[in-house]
């Protein structure tokens, strides 16, 4: 049995896709007005489904190493009403886009995403991530990573960065699958009177800021229930 929803994060190492993750679950969870077994939320992580022979690899982060095939078998055999996974690689795989309801990319310079792993990173480390980042991290994001923001339906700028178009977006994605939750698990009191009341000022005031912030918007049909 899959999720009734299932939202595929994906964007280079350090973008925020985490950051994205954890505000989108938290918003779900504020937004839910019923009871607690009406809205279930699994958050997964790519990192978590590495082939035992990845230690081993030249690139220990290239899409090789990751049995994205698993991920998508633990996703569609899910009982959660939502899913949240996140990695750089999750839409780059078929079998995770025929199961997403909503793929966001989170999009973020090159330059800021290597200064967060150099800053998140103790000195022992430094000289090693820099050379994986000029040997394999630059290349294989513009040859692997970036193109997918081709197949996302929203490509959220700077995911840990510009907490103002982060939040509006994670608004109306949230929005946009509590609609959906209503419409797939049925009209339960307590939803509908959430998803209703997000069509307010809230709502509004995040689509203004969205539009002057230039939000690039792939497949805009999921956004037109928000």
């Amino acid at each position: 049995m899959a999720p009734s929803i299932f939202i595929a994060i994906a964007g280079g190492a350090a973008s925020g896709k985490k950051t994205v993750q954890a505000a989108l679950k938290s918003t779900l969870l504020s937004l839910h007005t019923g009871s607690a077994d009406t809205l279930t939320i699994e958050t997964l992580h790519q990192r978590d489904f590495r082939h035992a022979s990845s230690s081993t690899a030249l690139d220990p982060d290239s899409l090789e190493t990751y049995d994205l095939d698993l991920l998508a078998t633990h996703i569609s055999c899910s009982t959660s009403t939502v899913v949240i996974a996140e990695g750089t690689y999750l839409l780059t795989h078929p079998g995770l886009l025929s199961l997403a309801t909503v793929k966001v990319f989170v999009d973020s310079d090159a330059d800021v995403r290597l200064a967060r792993r150099v800053l998140s990173l103790p000195a022992t480390e430094l000289q090693e991530t820099l050379k994986a980042h000029v040997a394999f991290g630059k290349r294989n994001y513009e040859a692997v990573v970036a193109p997918t923001k081709q197949v996302a339906d929203i490509i959220l700028p700077d995911g840990g960065g510009r907490e103002g178009e982060t939040r509006n977006g994670v608004l109306l994605i949230a929005g946009g699958v509590m609609d959906d939750i209503v419409k797939v698990v049925g009209a339960r009191a307590g939803l509908v009177g959430r998803a209703k009341s997000y069509e307010g000022k809230e709502a509004k005031e995040a689509k203004g800021v969205l539009c002057e912030a230039d939000l690039t918007m792939g497949m805009p049909t999921y956004y037109e229930t928000v």
